[in-house]
């Protein structure tokens, strides 16, 4: 069994717009499984759009070879083994030497932006030793799915009166909904508030929007209803 591993893992829960980091790793068979250290172990990884990544970041590409104490085994740096292409999104590192039994990792730190959800990543393998056959190179690949939580806007409910009415009397609250700087963009989004028993709408003043929101301006509470939707709505981060 002489083949090749490529294995990724992400190694942090993040929400959108967080830090998010993963692993890279190659790994060769050993000796006793008929393996032979090979040189120019290159993995190809495009990132998904939405991972921001920045090559110089401090502690980018940290490296790390098992088992230690390894001298053959040889770890790639920018410039020197690894690349960055931004318009193709492709990241290329190239191990130039792996002994028999060794695995080399790299970890990619960079952030996920704007939306939340599963995302694929694909990496893969490719060895430029032509004297190494690798009979199963479908063990050159590795989808890494990253989980980005989106985080939810916040609605606050508060009275204008300080004093509780008698019966019969108006009763005056508002509505304010947010979504937080690192929250998921909301879009086409709906906010409903179900009026207790016995209360019915007077009127409602048109929302105060800021920061890019929007609403549906048609579609609003009219007197009389016990249910007060609002449709349309559209809150960018922050």
């Amino acid at each position: 069994n002489k083949q090749l591993l490529v294995n990724g893992v992400q190694t942090n829960a993040v929400n959108v717009n967080g830090d998010l980091s993963f692993n890279l790793t190659a790994s060769a068979p050993p000796a006793s499984q008929g393996g032979q250290a090979v040189t120019s172990v290159l993995i190809e990884d495009i990132l998904p759009a939405g991972f921001v990544f920045d090559p110089a970041t401090a502690g980018q590409f940290a490296c790390t070879i098992v088992p230690a104490g390894d001298t053959v085994t040889q770890c790639a740096t920018l410039g020197n083994g690894i690349t960055w292409d931004a318009q193709t999104r492709s990241l290329q590192i190239n191990t130039a030497a792996m002994n028999a039994g060794a695995s080399v990792t790299y970890a990619i730190v960079g952030k996920a932006e704007n939306q939340a959800g599963v995302w694929t990543n694909t990496a893969t393998l490719k060895l430029n030793d032509s004297a190494f056959y690798d009979p199963n190179p479908v063990s050159n690949i590795s989808n890494v799915e990253f989980t980005i939580n989106g985080i939810e806007p916040t609605v606050l409910k508060s009275t204008l009166d300080p004093v509780l009415p008698v019966a019969g009397a108006n009763v005056r609250y508002s509505l304010s909904i947010s979504n937080p700087v690192n929250g998921n963009p909301v879009i086409n989004g709906s906010l409903s508030d179900i009026l207790p028993a016995g209360f019915t709408l007077v009127s409602a003043n048109a929302p105060v929007v800021s920061g890019g929101a929007s609403f549906d301006g048609v579609q609003t509470p009219q007197a009389g209803a016990t249910t007060l939707n609002w449709s349309a709505l559209a809150l960018p981060p922050g």
